[in-house]
């Protein structure tokens, strides 16, 4: 999240789209509600189905699942056709004036796909995907927007396709329903207004997933909602920490702090820092990540301390092979194959949370051995004796390993809003449960004591890890994990006495923020991003003053918020080149003539009046300014709509090409799922489905399907469904159902409702079916089983995320 739960307030316009915020983020709605009735704020929820989020939105609009670029895309070509956008803000932070290479082409020139398209190997060649550079090396740009080659010009002819009509036909939305929301939401690109975006997992789990928030982001850009109050481009997490997982590495392919993992060709960390290290040529741009060295060496001193010189710290880091993606479809692919022996399951049902649950059922039973570590049974320890198993021809072992609940632990969370908020522990843990940290406390050292005694082929990174997260006994082993001592190692300490900045460091001391980091191995830090988390002034995220003295709802002694405590990042793109707020009303920050006021400035150089003295807003970009052409997605540097894998449409109405044409496809010959899985139009499937969640259960179940009180509220799987599909297909509220796609089914109980509707899409009828995955059968009895037993093995080629929110299936009734 760009901004914060309580900023919500500050909103003159709220869009919640791929998301049903008031059932499942309900902390997040309280502060909408207040928005509506102290600021008038108007809210907007498009979703395929009427939720409680619809029935307090001042605006509803229904949208076939998978087409939301579609409808965002009529946005962009709205407000640019009405010039409703922040013409200031866009030349001023954003690349709309830079210049792109007059080879590079468009999709609608260029047979349905961007420049570069290699066919075969289903990836692109950006090299036409550049800006023209002057003598300098800088983007040459265009201030008036006229320019053909300029971004913003390109923006408009790309999106110049997306009529009203073509973009109601592809959705299914009304004609007026959709230029009802264009106008409302585009009445806040002006100076004194905000809009902001709630998104969740309607948006991310397709295989436009991450192309959905870019056009998004391109919409809060042109109508200047970036670093401003009620502004920003939300995500709302689906657990309290998912937010701080994500910054700590939960994901393959980063380290802590969004650091990146080292591949095996980068075999000496000078080359690693070279690879990720940005340059620019721009005086005027901070180019942050030009501090990306002075972040890893503290990293690498934080994993292994002194005990070895930074390149041999670097040497011990693990390696991914290049051109290998360990994202959790392939791991489950591997598994498959047999390439994989033995598999953690931590905090993590696949069984039922992972799309084509049959397939991952299928993968679990080829493992030597599987730990679960849970609160409770599920279905990913119990898949041996599951549902056409058969327990004596499985050969994998598994193991229980009971976990604390996070009231019978004490650490800190960041929530959605970047918030890392201290939590003590109210009770011990039951029986032999035990907290995560000594967990992997008692792993961490009988491996280590496994290499000590037989060596192993590489026992360096385990035998020089710095493990000082307590007391330790006589052999070195630590007695009972203290979180405040990985608190601190997140933070980071100097590791000699040291001058940084014209200030005297002994060693030991905590590194007040990561400004003062170096790249020397003289400080550590376990994430750069936590750097001033937990100080010589204590931990900051215990702080609990309750004080707004922003009057915008900051409350910035209120825990603690990466990054160095700054509540909205890009806080600099807020005010004018002089660093007045652009809306006086609602200021985040606010230029004195010698010094920044308000929220923690996204730098503290001068506003961009003062010439070179100055830095450009958007400091983590190398030329300093958002990308409204961004190069970076494997799919293009324009978002364009694609149909999902599996569509009711036999072609895509805007370009030839039909799916995302580097979307990964799984069904290659030993790899996937088959061909026959992979027809998008099959007669047998003639309906789509889609996936969401309820209130009373928490993603699979593992926790709420226990509590006898919760389920009685939700007892069991459901379809939901319209009058006019029940109607046709005969089937009568709270009959039993079948739901079958070409992966698997599950029986349901049907509820016809009036909150579903058809869909009119190019002059036809389609229906719409939609479940909740929190389900599975280990327990409550007869409570059904998962939702993504149905859905397909297909992935965003940016971060391979499911495509589990449109697919195709077929309802009978039992």
């Amino acid at each position: 999240m760009t901004n914060h739960w309580i900023d919500l307030r500050n909103s003159d316009v709220v869009l919640i789209m791929g998301s049903n915020a008031a059932e499942n983020h309900p902390v997040s709605f309280r502060w909408i509600e207040e928005a509506i009735k102290n600021r008038g704020t108007k809210l907007i929820h498009v979703d395929p189905r009427f939720t409680r989020t619809s029935a307090r939105a001042h605006i509803y609009a229904p949208l076939r699942p998978g087409t939301d670029i579609a409808f965002l895309g009529g946005m962009i070509k709205y407000i640019l056709d009405n010039k409703l956008y922040f013409e200031e803000y866009v030349k001023l932070y954003t690349n709309a004036t830079f210049l792109v290479d007059p080879a590079f082409k468009l999709p609608g020139d260029n047979g349905g796909v961007f420049s570069g398209y290699d066919p075969i190997h289903r990836k692109y060649d950006k090299s036409t995907w550049k800006f023209q550079l002057d003598e300098q090396g800088n983007p040459k740009k265009d201030l008036t927007l006229k320019d053909p080659n300029c971004v913003f010009q390109l923006l408009k002819k790309h999106f110049s396709r997306y009529t009203p009509q073509v973009v109601s036909e592809i959705t299914g939305t009304p004609k007026e329903d959709l230029l009802k929301i264009y106008k409302t939401y585009a009445a806040t690109g002006k100076r004194d207004k905000s809009a902001t975006i709630m998104y969740a997992m309607g948006w991310t789990q397709h295989t436009v997933g991450t192309q959905n928030i870019r056009t998004m982001a391109i919409i809060q850009l042109l109508l200047g909602n970036i670093g401003v109050a009620g502004g920003g481009v939300n995500a709302l997490r689906g657990e309290s920490n998912v937010q701080g997982s994500t910054d700590h590495c939960l994901l393959w392919h980063i380290l802590p702090g969004y650091l990146k993992t080292p591949r095996a060709s980068q075999q000496t960390l000078e080359a690693y820092n070279k690879k990720y290290t940005p340059v620019t040529h721009d005086p005027m741009s901070a180019n942050w990540w030009g501090n990306y060295p002075k972040y890893s060496a503290s990293f690498l001193r934080a994993m292994f301390g002194l005990n070895a010189p930074l390149e041999k710290c670097y040497e011990m880091m693990p390696k991914v092979d290049d051109g290998v993606n360990y994202s959790w479809l392939i791991i489950f692919e591997k598994m498959i194959k047999g390439d994989i022996k033995g598999f953690f399951a931590w905090g993590q049902n696949p069984a039922g949370s992972g799309a084509n649950s049959n397939r991952v059922r299928d993968a679990l039973s080829k493992l030597d051995w599987l730990v679960n570590v849970n609160l409770f049974h599920n279905e990913t320890g119990s898949f041996w004796k599951g549902p056409g198993k058969d327990p004596s021809k499985i050969k994998t072992e598994v193991f229980l390993l009971p976990c604390a609940m996070s009231f019978e632990k004490e650490g800190s969370i960041t929530n959605s809003g970047r918030w890392m908020q201290w939590r003590y522990k109210a009770v011990e843990p039951p029986g032999e449960a035990k907290p995560d940290s000594e967990i992997i406390n008692e792993l961490y050292f009988r491996v280590k004591k496994l290499y000590e005694k037989n060596s192993g082929v590489y026992p360096d990174p385990i035998l020089n890890l710095t493990w000082d997260y307590g007391e330790k006994n006589s052999e070195g082993k630590v007695l009972k994990i203290d979180t405040h001592l990985i608190a601190k190692e997140v933070n980071g300490y100097f590791l000699k006495d040291t001058y940084v900045k014209g200030k005297f460091f002994k060693a030991g001391t905590l590194v007040p923020s990561f400004a003062y980091l170096k790249d020397d191995g003289s400080t550590s830090s376990g994430n750069w991003l936590y750097c001033n988390s937990y100080t010589e002034k204590g931990n900051m995220a215990a702080r609990r003053v309750n004080i707004d003295r922003s009057d915008i709802g900051l409350y910035s002694e209120w825990s603690w918020c990466w990054p160095v405590n700054r509540r909205i990042i890009y806080n600099r793109a807020s005010v004018d080149i002089n660093g007045n707020p652009y809306a006086p009303d609602k200021p985040v920050i606010r230029w004195t003539g010698s010094k920044w006021t308000g929220d923690v400035p996204d730098g503290g150089w001068p506003p961009l009046s003062a010439g070179k003295k100055s830095r450009y807003a958007f400091i983590m970009k190398p030329q300093g300014h958002a990308h409204i052409f961004g190069q970076g997605r494997k799919d293009g540097p324009f978002p364009e709509h694609y149909e999902p894998l599996e569509c009711p449409v036999e072609k895509n109405l805007l370009n030839p090409q039909k799916l995302n044409p580097v979307a990964p496809l799984l069904s290659k010959p030993g790899v996937g799922e088959g061909k026959a899985v992979f027809k998008t139009c099959d007669p047998r499937f003639p309906f789509v489905g889609t996936t969401y969640r309820v209130t009373e259960h928490w993603q699979t179940g593992v926790l709420t399907r226990w509590q006898p009180w919760l389920v009685e509220m939700q007892p069991q799987l459901f379809v939901e469904m319209s009058e006019e599909l029940a109607k046709m297909k005969n089937i009568k509220n709270g009959e039993k159902v079948k739901v079958v796609s070409a992966r698997g089914e599950v029986e349901a109980v049907a509820i016809v409702t009036k909150r579903i509707k058809p869909f009119k899409i190019e002059g036809s009828t389609v229906h719409m079916v939609g479940i909740p995955w929190c389900f599975g059968w280990v327990h409550p009895k007869d409570g059904g089983d998962s939702a993504n037993l149905l859905t397909p093995s297909i992935g965003d080629p940016n971060t391979l995320i499911p495509e589990t929110k449109a697919f195709m299936v077929n309802v009978e009734k039992i």
